[in-house]
């Protein structure tokens, strides 16, 4: 049961998240209730050079602080990358910070090592039941496997239930920076008028499971243009498709473009988080496979529709935005039909006509 709520107004308050973009994005409620609750408190979010961008111009933090992974760095040497991360370990300690929240879902053992290298104290995690690190926690969240069900807004907010903090899970949260909205409207002014309905079409996904064919959305972005006749943003994960380490779909969208002439289909590359948060905050509607970018989308559209794999949807659907999700029998996202999505985002376009 939760206690008496904690005052920690005037309190240094540090939140690890060094996780994937979609994680991380799914943890801005929990920050929008800890600012809720202590409006006076230092809040500042532990994350990594990928996805911590995503958080600039977040309006409830007060600041990230980052390392690079070894998988994550450009044009530096391993050991620049451990220097870099060494002193910003010895910056955070001297913060001296009353709280960490380890937020993840689950035994969050890094995030916990971490916190003791900075000296924080009173730490806030779940902790399995009778755990030999049980000790560590000052704020257990204890827990069996069997316990960790919901979405995962919902569980991560959990976290705070030690604090007395039992508030229901706001929207995602994003803002977008204003020069760079005004630099992707410059980029697309040639192409649609001020106050056109965009259509945001993402085709990358991470996993393959959870990837929808090239030609089904070759046809799905012709058969949308002739019903609506309204602008297609094109959204990609940018890079060669035959990169080992780091592939994209360049390709892939240059081949839909050139399948679809007739069609008002913008691409739209974005190289930065900030880009991508800018140009998505463009759109009203969104049609994408799930990954981080759908979490993106989900907190700055109006309505969605999704095409899952083998994620789970009860864990991982877009939270606080109208949507339709998708999912084959057999968590295959390339099984779903055109027509199925034709169907499920006319049905959410004429609810907002």
């Amino acid at each position: 049961m939760p206690g008496k709520e904690i005052d920690l107004n005037n309190q240094r308050v540090l939140v690890i998240r060094p996780d994937n973009i979609g994680d991380l994005v799914c943890t801005t409620p929990l920050f929008a209730l800890l600012r809720k609750h202590y409006p006076k408190m230092q809040l500042d979010v532990f994350v990594n050079s990928y996805n911590g961008p995503i958080l600039d111009d977040q309006p409830d933090i007060d600041g990230y602080y980052y390392y690079t992974k070894v998988k994550h760095r450009i044009n530096q040497s391993l050991l620049s990358v451990y220097w870099q991360r060494f002193k910003t370990l010895m910056y955070l300690r001297r913060q001296r910070y009353d709280f960490a929240i380890l937020a993840g879902v689950g035994f969050q053992w890094k995030g916990l090592r971490f916190a003791r290298q900075l000296g924080i104290k009173n730490i806030i995690g779940y902790c399995p039941k009778d755990h030999l690190r049980a000790k560590d926690f000052s704020h257990p969240v204890y827990y069996e496997a069997k316990d960790l069900h919901g979405h995962e807004v919902e569980m991560v907010c959990d976290l705070l239930k030690p604090l007395g903090i039992t508030d229901k899970p706001g929207p995602l949260r994003l803002a977008a920076n204003p020069q760079a909205v005004q630099a992707q409207q410059a980029k697309l002014a040639d192409h649609f008028h001020a106050g056109e309905s965009l259509i945001g079409v993402h085709i990358s996904s991470r996993k393959p499971e959870n990837r929808w064919p090239e030609a089904d959305y070759i046809a799905l972005i012709q058969q949308l243009w002739d019903t609506y006749h309204e602008p297609i943003l094109l959204f990609w994960s940018p890079g060669d498709e035959s990169n080992p380490t780091h592939p994209g779909d360049d390709q892939k969208a240059q081949r839909i473009q050139a399948a679809v002439p007739e069609v008002t289909l913008i691409p739209c590359q974005t190289h930065t988080l900030c880009e991508l948060v800018a140009a998505m905050s463009l759109c009203r509607s969104m049609i994408c496979a799930d990954g981080g970018a759908m979490h993106v989308a989900a907190a700055l559209v109006e309505y969605m529709v999704v095409v899952f794999g083998k994620t789970s949807p009860e864990q991982w659907h877009p939270w606080g935005v109208e949507h339709h999700l998708l999912k084959a029998p057999d968590e295959h996202a390339a099984d779903i039909t055109v027509a199925q999505m034709l169907r499920a985002f006319a049905d959410l376009h004429d609810r907002h006509e």
